[in-house]
């Protein structure tokens, strides 16, 4: 009998110790979320300053593409067309 009551006060005295290290946690992790995601509205905030709007293409209008970041199959871009297209918009 003895042995079994050593046994489940053991188990009591990690379930503790696991509440315990639970609620340290808790109590650490809790400021660190807040302050990141302070931290990430800022950065957010001043990405989009710098950012420029994408310009209005209506549908159905034609329009070209800069080829600069365009893989294409020839050989040098030197050699290759600077603009593609004409190509119709689809959609917005």
């Amino acid at each position: 009998m003895s042995h079994s009551g050593e046994i489940a006060k053991e188990q009591n005295h990690r379930r503790l110790d696991a509440d315990h290290v639970q609620a340290t946690v808790h109590q650490i992790h809790e400021p660190l979320r807040v302050e990141m995601s302070h931290s990430q509205a800022i950065l957010d905030e001043w990405a989009r300053e710098g950012r420029i709007l994408a310009p209005y293409i209506p549908e159905g209008s034609q329009n070209r593409l800069d080829a600069q970041y365009i893989r294409t199959t020839r050989l040098t871009r030197k050699l290759d067309w600077k603009r593609l297209g004409p190509f119709t918009a689809v959609r917005r």
